[in-house]
């Protein structure tokens, strides 16, 4: 894809790049609002879903750089975007770095909402993504901060909720069964679910006449048949999807010791405690008989009290328990 795209801009030490069919897609919507005399809201659509696209992918490069994995270049076209990072240090921080994407959609939801609900335009059904939007009585600048509004709430919960590699809901998939069963099984078992997931989306882009669901949908199925091909043929290393060998330690480390649960947890805090108190109390006992056995050699034996024979007494007997 880098080979295909052109340099737009650098900012945070991130590279953003274009794929040269953006701008062609670009200017066919511009001729089709131009026809029919909508050029400003096909302009308002594109520059909406541009920023909601570039932030998204932010959200992805941004996490990776603060957990110290590497992201220098972002890759926008037709059918979204696309951040190049590096190896992730656990299963966690992959899959954190994939949600932030979709999590930063969610922002502009949750603000136009605010916005929407602040005019007094707020209607629940605005939250149903398949209800019609066209006509609204609204003004421009109301209906491109509705258009936000519903961008946004689309965005967050296609690329969370479908999972389909390589949207990120199929990538949070595909890393969480590779931690718990292993890359290869994990592999198996995600594209078993996301090879599917593909083909609906394909045939409901077609039922519907949703050109770029269809192509998605079509790209979510090769993606998935590619990646369950090369877990069979035991060649994940070739899939950008899958760290090397080496790198991929953490992810083993994960599923072969789970996290113990609450109860083991708490058991575990309770024994340390008691291990903590005995340290104590072995430290304290010590310096007691450290104090004995100098008076003992100072004074003699018979200068002791009943409290320091005590203090002997029960070092021996503990002497004697450990012995044992």
């Amino acid at each position: 894809m880098l080979n295909w795209s052109f340099p737009l801009y650098r900012l945070f030490g991130i590279q953003v790049r274009v794929h040269w069919t953006l701008p062609l897609l670009f200017i066919v919507i511009f001729i089709q609002g131009i026809q029919g005399h909508y050029l400003e809201y096909a302009a308002m659509g594109l520059g909406v879903l541009f920023v909601q696209v570039l932030c998204h992918e932010y959200g992805h490069a941004i996490t990776a750089r603060r957990l110290h994995v590497e992201a220098e270049t972002i890759v926008l076209w037709p059918l979204g975007g696309y951040t190049y990072c590096g190896s992730a240090a656990s299963a966690r921080d992959s899959m954190l770095i994939t949600f932030m994407g979709p999590a930063t959609n969610s922002i502009f939801a949750f603000g136009g909402a605010a916005a929407l609900a602040a005019w007094g335009l707020w209607d629940w059904r605005f939250l149903n993504p398949f209800h019609d939007w066209i006509g609204l009585p609204m003004t421009f600048v109301q209906y491109t901060v509705y258009y936000t509004f519903r961008l946004g709430v689309i965005l967050t919960l296609f690329n969370l909720c479908v999972p389909a590699y390589p949207l990120d809901g199929g990538r949070i998939l595909l890393v969480f069964c590779a931690s718990k069963f292993g890359r290869y099984a994990g592999a198996k078992l995600a594209t078993s679910i996301s090879l599917p997931a593909g083909v609906l989306l394909t045939v409901l882009g077609l039922v519907k006449g949703e050109l770029f669901l269809t192509l998605i949908g079509i790209q979510s199925v090769i993606e998935a048949y590619q990646i369950r091909t090369l877990a069979t043929q035991g060649m994940l290393d070739g899939h950008p999807a899958f760290p090397p060998e080496s790198d991929y330690g953490s992810y083993e480390r994960e599923r072969d010791e789970p996290r113990p649960g609450l109860f083991a947890r708490w058991r575990q805090k309770r024994r340390d405690e008691a291990q903590r108190r005995r340290a104590m109390d072995e430290a304290v006992l010590k310096l007691k008989v450290d104090d004995v056995l100098e008076k003992v050699s100072r004074e003699g034996i018979g200068s002791l009290t009943t409290e320091e024979r005590r203090v002997l007494d029960e070092a021996s007997r503990r002497e004697r328990e450990r012995e044992r």
